[in-house]
């Protein structure tokens, strides 16, 4: 079983369960689930001429949307990304 630091200093023994997701994380086996279907606030919203606070509000909502429910194996609590680093503004700008 693998260590993890916890806060204080003291160490925590992790479960087979949880070793072999983490395992799964750092081997980046959750970047298979991420899509395309981005939409494309950032004009919208400067053609709407919207406030900061309002775009933010926009922003966070079509991220949202955009997330599509991924649980993998034995997960139990779980946040997967499925849209690539959050990006929904100008077409994706960069693609990577």
């Amino acid at each position: 079983m693998d260590i993890c630091e916890q806060e204080a200093g003291s160490a925590m023994r992790l479960t087979d369960r949880i070793q072999k997701l983490k395992q799964l994380v750092r081997a980046g086996e959750h970047k298979k689930f991420r899509h395309s279907n981005v939409p494309d606030v950032l004009n919208k919203c400067e053609s709407e001429g919207l406030s900061w606070p309002r775009r933010m509000s926009r922003l966070t909502r079509r991220l949202c949307e955009a997330e599509k429910a991924v649980i993998i194996g034995d997960e139990r609590i779980v946040s997967t990304r499925t849209v690539p680093d959050g990006d929904i503004g100008e077409s994706n700008r960069t693609k990577n």
